[in-house]
């Protein structure tokens, strides 16, 4: 819903990876979870949207597996809104009472997923400067900065997903031995 605080709300490229390949790997990931075949009608940068077949009467349980799968794991620290609305004979109808209830929906929430309550110090993330930091990195570096859990996982997902099979995929370009950066001011 609002990846600002998500993807965009540090410097450091592999927490910003890790946040933009945890969406990418979003839906194939779902699409295992649930006993439904998801056919993805639209897929863009910030929404989705996807037809399945179901009983009757079964469509808000599979709106809530989505829901509570999308505030497990690395997505808990993202925001999303999850609806759905039973297919007619007009699209264009279907698509735009889905977006009026994402909306309203999205208009009743909070525009950052914020942590559970928990024994934080009362340090900010060093990269992230809101969010309470959970732990210290420790690295080679001098600098050991005070990391939330978000910037963590997604450091994380960031640094597993990998550099090159995340360029193939998106961009289906091979690196080779380019060296990349690890902070947006490195590339200034």
């Amino acid at each position: 819903m609002n990846f600002s605080n998500f993807v965009y709300d540090t410097a450091k490229l592999a927490v910003v990876r890790g946040g933009s390949a945890a969406l990418l790997e979003a839906p194939r990931a779902l699409s295992h979870l649930l006993k439904v075949k998801l056919e993805g009608l639209s897929m863009g940068a910030s929404s989705g949207l996807f037809r399945f077949e179901t009983e009757e009467g079964q469509g808000e349980g599979i709106r809530q597996d989505v829901e509570d799968f999308l505030r497990s794991d690395i997505y808990e620290h993202a925001t999303f809104v999850v609806d759905i609305v039973p297919e007619s004979k007009n699209f264009r109808a279907d698509q735009e009472r889905l977006i009026a209830r994402n909306r309203w929906r999205q208009m009743q929430s909070l525009s950052m997923a914020l942590p559970a309550p928990g024994n934080h110090p009362a340090i900010a993330d060093t990269w992230q400067g809101v969010l309470p930091a959970v732990d210290y990195l420790e690295s080679g570096d001098e600098e050991k900065p005070a990391l939330s859990k978000a910037c963590k996982d997604r450091r994380e997902k960031g640094k597993r997903s990998g550099r090159q099979s995340f360029y193939k995929a998106i961009a289906d370009y091979e690196l080779g031995d380019l060296q990349l950066a690890e902070d947006f001011n490195d590339l200034a």
